[in-house]
């Protein structure tokens, strides 16, 4: 399978899970898997992702965006 997100919001600071969180971390970055650490974007993200329909969302050309991207 394939993983397409990881969420690693460091909870503790004993070096045990500190060193597994960094693993965690490092392989997210190495197999270029996006990766939130931040408890308060994790749960926005959630609640953003909970709320959309899969019938709202629609594929767009780069060209649709205009200005918006750089």
């Amino acid at each position: 399978g394939k993983i397409d997100l990881v969420i690693n919001i460091p909870k503790n600071i004993e070096r045990e899970e500190l060193d597994n969180d960094y693993l965690i971390r490092r392989t997210a970055v190495d197999f270029n898997t996006p990766l939130i650490t931040n408890l308060q974007l994790a749960k926005r993200f959630v609640e953003a992702i909970s709320s959309t329909q899969l019938e709202d969302l629609q594929v767009k050309n780069w060209d649709e965006y205009g200005n918006y991207c750089i």
